[in-house]
């Protein structure tokens, strides 16, 4: 369903995340937790296609996000 591959994004000099990757397959639950600054805010931001990553790729049911507008992407996902 949703696959991250590799990817990384950079604010200047300060990376917020560098070379990740993970899958979440229909069905699953994915819960993104950490402390403050650790990228949690800004790997949404790259799922939703609101902000462009600098290397690697995420792919929504085999759709590349960076080539889909917020308003497609947003119509699949749930927040509690």
């Amino acid at each position: 369903l949703i696959n991250v591959e590799n990817v990384t994004k950079k604010y200047k000099e300060n990376t917020a995340l560098n070379n990740v990757s993970f899958s979440v397959n229909q069905g699953e639950t994915l819960a993104i937790v950490g402390p403050n600054g650790a990228g949690k805010s800004t790997l949404m931001s790259l799922l939703f296609g609101t902000l462009n990553y600098d290397d690697g790729n995420i792919f929504f049911q085999g759709i590349d996000v960076m080539k889909n507008t917020n308003k497609y992407m947003t119509k699949y996902f749930y927040f509690l």
